[in-house]
């Protein structure tokens, strides 16, 4: 090819067409929409551990404080933690109610209810705001050690 012929021929299309641009979109879009559901269900599952553990920890608690005292506690300044029930699970920790304005955002609300007088008790972490929806719903445990689910589409045994 000549110089003439390459000056005739005009300059050399750069970039992408429309065509191109438009199939990228529709391929980012159909990864997004695999990708997201699986994400916040695995995030979810996160969350759920810390509802766990939270509830573990307090059972721990609770069984140190009644070889001390002779029944369970039912505060929670009793058995060290912070704030008063029921605790708010925030990062994975519980704590006290959040102050007004405190933005925040909470996954499950642990509340204690003793039985007998203070020979035994539930311990209960409801989920709350954007963990509401979850599927295995209210996670309790009891002085025996009995795990157990409510309010939710799981089993159990699928949740604990």
């Amino acid at each position: 090819m000549s110089a003439d012929d390459r000056a005739r021929a005009g300059p050399v299309p750069r970039g992408f067409t429309l065509i191109e641009m438009l199939t990228v979109v529709v391929i980012l879009g159909v990864l997004t929409a695999i990708a997201m559901p699986l994400y916040r269900e695995h995030a979810s599952a996160a969350r759920r551990a810390y509802a766990r553990a939270t509830l573990m920890d307090i059972a721990a608690r609770q069984a140190r404080y009644m070889a001390l005292q002779g029944v369970y506690a039912d505060k929670a300044g009793q058995l060290g933690l912070p704030g008063r029930f029921p605790l708010d699970v925030l990062d994975g920790q519980p704590g006290g109610p959040l102050p007004a304005g405190a933005r925040r955002v909470v996954w499950y609300r642990v509340s204690m209810t003793l039985r007998n007088n203070g020979e035994g008790y539930i311990a209960s972490a409801q989920p709350v705001d954007g963990q509401r929806d979850d599927r295995c719903g209210t996670f309790t445990l009891d002085d025996a050690g009995r795990q157990s689910t409510f309010g939710g589409s799981l089993r159990p045994s699928e949740c604990w």
